[in-house]
């Protein structure tokens, strides 16, 4: 809607309003009150010239009396002037009522021109910034890359990945839900302290999609001994979980490790196609070294500390290497594979396929850098950090504390980490640490204080540099007094991918006599999502940039395949999404004299039809344009063909209302 029309409409309509209300005030006020003033007038004279308040009354009743007949005579038809102005009075008050009305559709109409044109002069201002960004060097910089088609786009680090925010729009996070409880810790060798878990979840021989549970059992308050082990339970559906009797150990029917290393013992399954050939399908970690505690300084406390181990002299301590070809039977290393490091939570391994090497994530103790303004507890706070290696026995890296964006302050002390790979997102981590905040002590009953919750971590490069894009937590303790306690609220490593559920397992009720596992689940990839509000907004992704492989396929005239955009979602039945493909010269190069942006520098190539409901892979219907293409896809690829010729830039603009978009992705 041009912006002086409305304007004129609006001030147009707002003149009739007034100039209706005065006339019906006007014609109101010099009929219906007529005789009314007439009879105040006849009293107050009255009232001048007689002084006897006796005779006032009498005067007062034959003026009611007077006006009674009056009334009287107007039903006979004997006073017709009385008669006239009531039935005047009823017919203004019917003129009223249809006035009110009119006035409110009135008001609603201005309503809808003022919200008209709030969405067009909104609108005007995201054009003119969209356009004045899309010829910065910083956009053309920022680019969200399509290596593999059938791979989904997250919104995290939106810095990187959004362009531009119009309207109520934001990236919210997503909580889990909690789910059953599917182990309790009820054997006798296992008990409060167990917990270290990580969850393995793959196809067996039967093709049964199982999920395997391994954690440290441990009866004794103190988590300092030769006598733990790690423990094994499994599940078919993920949700309930036996416990086999293995009798690899006399005392623990489901053990599969005994010893130091069963403090945290960490398996994974290696991808690596060198570990397969190998039947080294399983691997692991576990062991610590609390000779190099931060806290333990002197030789007094240190003696203290390795007498409660029950330090074998041959010992030595540190981080061992385990193998196994079917996760029940381990082989241990000779040597650790890290020592001389605080290793004393679990540790997580993945092998990278891109980067061809193992990435080792643990327990780290870094140096306060502020110890007022950090609020450190102690000289040294828990943080995570990153080794790697090309072969796992050996050649481990020195081990660098992750950089946070924005930094953890040290009072968050990140017990645990929980990384692991998301199917289907390139080259993509995401880690759930556990925050300990050691000072706070909720439940007075627990001997020990100390509370956690659980939070999010994500990383798309080299594993070091680690998003923070939500500070608050993932997991809050929750209702339950007793995951208001030290240590509880430890997500497990690991996700059992399910096709219209993932879930994770946490560690619940820690050194209560009701510790157990708890599942949590959580629409895949939903974790986070660009939201918009009832009232509506819109996102612009950054410029979404194709490698030459793609390219060259979909050049082909080998390649018949059909190009769609698909959507992981959610609506209200309210709700609703609409999304554009739009393009932009790729240089600033189409300025006019005064170097700015022409009006050309945007233009919608497709719009897609108007989408609601919940969907974890629903496939965008594009409308028809003005040329006859849409509604299937190889216009699409025909778009993305032309573009890379002519290198303009491409992007997504999502229009959303009461609706949330979890992740996006080209596909065949």
């Amino acid at each position: 809607m041009n912006k002086n029309k409305t304007n004129k409409t609006v001030s147009n309509a707002f003149v009739t309003i007034v100039s209706i209300v005065f006339i019906s005030i006007i014609i109101l006020f010099s009929t219906i009150n007529q005789p009314f003033r007439t009879n105040a007038v006849s009293i107050t004279q009255s009232h001048k010239t007689t002084a006897d308040p006796r005779q006032q009354q009498v005067e007062l009743n034959t003026v009611e009396n007077n006006n009674n007949n009056n009334k009287i005579n107007s039903i006979s038809g004997k006073d017709r002037p009385i008669e006239e102005i009531l039935i005047q009075r009823d017919q203004l008050r019917e003129g009223l009522v249809a006035c009110k009305s009119e006035l409110n559709d009135q008001v609603s109409r201005i309503q809808r021109m003022e919200k008209d044109l709030s969405k067009s002069n909104n609108n005007n201002k995201e054009g003119k910034l969209f356009k004045k960004n899309l010829i910065s060097q910083s956009t053309i910089e920022k680019q969200i890359k399509i290596d593999t088609l059938g791979n989904w786009n997250l919104w995290f680090d939106a810095d990187n990945s959004i362009l531009s925010k119009t309207g109520d729009v934001q990236v919210k996070q997503h909580s889990p839900q909690r789910e059953e409880k599917v182990v309790f810790f009820t054997e006798k060798w296992e008990g409060p302290s167990s917990t270290y878990a990580t969850t393995l979840s793959f196809h067996n021989e039967k093709q049964e999609h199982v999920t395997r549970l391994y954690y440290r059992c441990y009866p004794g308050e103190l988590d300092i001994s030769f006598d733990q082990k790690t423990c094994f339970a499994e599940s078919v559906d993920g949700k309930t979980f036996v416990k086999p009797k293995l009798n690899i150990f006399s005392n623990a029917y489901n053990a599969v490790i005994e010893g130091m290393e069963g403090h945290n013992f960490a398996p994974f399954i290696d991808t690596n196609p060198k570990a397969i050939e190998k039947n080294q399908k399983f691997k692991g970690v576990g062991g610590i070294d609390p000779t190099v505690f931060p806290y333990n300084t002197s030789a007094f406390a240190l003696g203290k500390i390795l007498k409660r181990f029950k330090q074998d002299p041959n010992y030595e301590w540190g981080l061992y290497g385990f193998h196994s070809n079917d996760g029940i039977k381990w082989t241990k290393t000779a040597k650790p594979l890290i020592a001389k490091e605080g290793l004393d939570s679990l540790n997580v391994i993945l092998w990278s396929e891109k980067l061809q090497e193992y990435q080792m994530y643990g327990r780290f103790w870094a140096k306060c850098k502020d110890r007022k303004y950090d609020k450190c507890v102690m000289p040294y706070r828990r943080s995570v950090f990153k080794a790697t290696s090309k072969n796992f026995y050996d050649g481990w890296s020195s081990l660098k504390e992750l950089v946070f964006n924005p930094e953890y302050p040290s009072a968050e002390g990140l017990y645990t980490n929980a990384i692991v790979s998301l199917p289907l997102v390139n080259n993509f981590l995401i880690g759930f640490p556990k925050r300990f905040n050691g000072i706070r002590h909720r439940v007075k009953e627990h001997p020990e204080p100390g509370v956690s919750d659980t939070t999010i971590i994500t990383s798309n490069g080299d594993g070091l540099t680690w998003n923070r894009e939500f500070k608050a937590a993932w997991l809050r303790p929750g209702r339950s007094t007793r995951n208001w306690s030290q240590r509880s609220n430890m997500i497990a490593s690991g996700i059992r991918f399910d096709k219209n559920e993932w879930s994770l397992y946490g560690t619940m009720h820690y050194q209560w006599d009701d510790c157990h596992m708890q599942r949590l689940s959580i629409r895949p990839y939903g974790f986070a999502s660009v939201y918009g509000s009832y009232d509506g907004g819109n996102v612009v992704t950054s410029q979404i940039v194709f490698s030459d492989n793609i390219i060259k396929k979909m050049a082909s005239s080998d390649d018949k395949s059909k190009l769609v955009l698909k959507i992981n979602y959610a609506t209200s039945a309210f709700g609703s999404i609409m999304i554009e493909l739009l393009k932009s010269e790729s240089k600033a190069t189409n300025n006019d004299d005064n170097g700015k942006s022409s009006s050309d520098d945007v233009t919608k190539l497709l719009q897609s039809k108007t989408m609601y409901g919940d969907d974890l892979e629903e496939i965008v219907i594009w409308e028809k344009t003005k040329e006859g293409s849409g509604g299937g896809g190889d216009d699409i690829k025909d778009i993305i063909l032309n573009s890379k010729k002519s290198g303009h830039m491409l992007f997504l603009k999502f229009n959303l209302e009461d609706a949330d978009v979890f992740a996006w992705k080209f596909d065949v």
